[in-house]
């Protein structure tokens, strides 16, 4: 099979795909847009965040699905590359949870609404849920260095920073939090963002 130059063909036609995701990703993370505040509609920015991340989903066999809508009230004043850094970190934890996943569908779940001057969003995937460590104090995973990623000997492997990443973005607007809504079949987060009165 290794000396068979069609079947090398192909894993190169693989790693170059998944190099120019990666590139593509890497770029578009950089701009110099996304490094100011601005009126965010997230309806706009998850159908963005879907598109790039699409390549890399199909690869794994993994489905987002949108719920919510394009209209202005679902607008803050944000940056954008914070928005970046907190759905990039649940989207890659979400990876890790469905990785040998024996589901006939991995989905990843993105939801959003307002509620009075609250943008609320519930992200969930339908991963291995919360692991048995956390089951007593789920808000552990917020914690600096906290992680259950273990390589195949059973040691840590995980960096500990994602989801203190995503909390202290979070805890840096205004009025916004972010809480653990369910640990079972799978995870889901809710996170609210306060709307500005003169938004």
């Amino acid at each position: 099979k290794d000396d068979n130059p069609f079947y090398m063909i192909k894993l190169i036609q693989e790693e170059d795909t998944k190099l120019k995701h990666w590139l593509e990703y890497s770029l578009n993370s950089l701009t110099r847009d996304k490094r100011e505040r601005s009126n965010l509609n997230f309806g706009r920015y998850f159908e963005g965040f879907k598109a790039n991340w699409k390549k890399a989903l199909e690869q794994r066999n993994v489905t987002i699905v949108l719920n919510g809508n394009k209209d202005d009230e679902n607008t803050i004043r944000a940056f954008e590359v914070d928005m970046d850094s907190i759905f990039n970190n649940l989207l890659s934890n979400s990876l890790n949870a469905l990785k040998g996943s024996k589901k006939e569908k991995k989905l990843i779940e993105i939801s959003w609404k307002r509620l009075g001057d609250k943008i609320e969003i519930l992200f969930s995937d339908n991963g291995k849920g919360l692991d048995q460590q956390y089951k007593n104090s789920p808000e552990d995973i917020f914690k600096l260095l906290e992680s259950s990623k273990k390589d195949k000997k059973g040691e840590v492997i995980g960096t500990g920073l994602g989801l203190y990443i995503v909390q202290s973005i979070i805890d840096g607007y205004n009025n916004s939090s972010v809480s653990i809504m369910n640990i079972e079949d799978g995870l889901t987060l809710k996170i609210e963002f306060r709307v500005r009165k003169d938004n």
